[in-house]
């Protein structure tokens, strides 16, 4: 895995101004955070170690991602979108969402998020985004060539922020130089997983 050739794009407010500015905007992220910045500093600090962690080893890092940007991301082999998504099929009613990912204009839905990515493209589309379930059978009827890599469950993001944190610091080690992303990825987060059912929380990338 080459670092460089990996691009991590933050959707998601990394700061007390932007999370002011998510809020004013109405997004349906910030909205989950009933108790405003007080609640989220500790996931933003986590985040702004991760970016920091990132570029030191040599990954590239976009902040407030937006709908224009799209397209450069498939520059790199490794797109790792760091996002909130929202099912368009129930966003209705009082959710005055209309669904898809969340990016710092707007809301892409699956259909522009497919063409975003070029036929042909064969690196690998990590989504860091709660339940992308459409956007993944999307990505892998219509973008075949493509590695889509996602978690199924609920995501934690400051959590998310600390394996990919670990993930760029592991690969520019020898032991782990020559590992490809995804299995890389897998190493890691398996060992947090270990780390969280014995109780025994070590922070990697610190």
């Amino acid at each position: 895995m080459d670092p460089a050739a990996c691009v991590i794009a933050y959707a998601l407010p990394t700061s007390e101004q932007e999370f002011g500015e998510k809020s004013r905007a109405g997004s349906d992220y910030v909205s989950a955070f009933a108790g405003g910045w007080p609640q989220y500093r500790a996931t933003c600090d986590l985040m702004r170690l991760s970016i920091d962690t990132c570029r030191r080893h040599r990954a590239t890092v976009l902040e407030r991602l937006t709908a224009a940007q799209l397209d450069s991301l498939f520059l790199f082999d490794t797109v790792i979108l760091f996002a909130h998504s929202v099912d368009q099929d129930v966003c209705s009613g009082a959710r005055s969402s209309p669904g898809g990912i969340e990016l710092w204009d707007r809301y892409v839905g699956d259909s522009e998020m497919v063409a975003a990515v070029p036929e042909g493209y064969q690196g690998t589309i990590d989504l860091c985004a709660c339940h992308p379930i459409a956007l993944v059978q999307a990505l892998k009827a219509q973008r075949r060539s493509a590695s889509v890599k996602y978690e199924p469950n609920l995501l934690l993001p400051g959590i998310w922020a600390e394996i990919y944190a670990t993930v760029f610091r592991f690969a520019t080690e020898p032991t782990f130089a020559d590992m490809p992303y995804v299995e890389l990825l897998e190493t890691v987060v398996t060992e947090y997983r270990r780390q969280a059912d014995s109780k025994d929380c070590v922070r990697f990338h610190r």
